[in-house]
């Protein structure tokens, strides 16, 4: 809840993070969904979904406990676009220049090119 400039009650909202939000920008996503579509292709990713499922099956509280394998690294070059998006997409939403990246246009183009290296 807020005032508008005349104190009239109003309902608001927060424009949140690239972690609460799950942005796009020029149709790819712009926020943690980026990493979580990497492990999705990982054998670590297989591991936790199998592991939950047994953990249902066997009453395990916690699925982690017989999870058969840890999360590899972020690919590093990946890992660079993602903090760069997030210090870019910081820089626009306040339109001030707090970080020395380039801006989230640039970004969403290497990060296409990535994409289209990695396929």
């Amino acid at each position: 809840m807020a005032f508008d400039e005349e104190r009239k009650l109003m309902v608001v909202d927060v424009v949140g993070t690239l972690d609460e939000c799950r942005f796009t920008y020029d149709g790819l996503h712009v926020s943690k969904e980026i990493a979580r579509q990497f492990y999705k292709k990982t054998d670590w990713y297989r591991d936790v979904e199998e592991a939950k499922k047994t953990a249902g099956t066997q009453g395990v509280k916690d699925w982690r406990t017989i999870c058969k394998s840890q999360p590899p690294k972020l690919d590093a070059q990946l890992k660079s676009i993602i903090s760069e998006m997030y210090m870019a997409a910081a820089n626009e939403l306040i339109d001030r220049k707090l970080f020395d990246v380039p801006r989230l246009e640039g970004i969403i183009k290497n990060y296409r090119q990535y994409m289209s290296e990695k396929k």
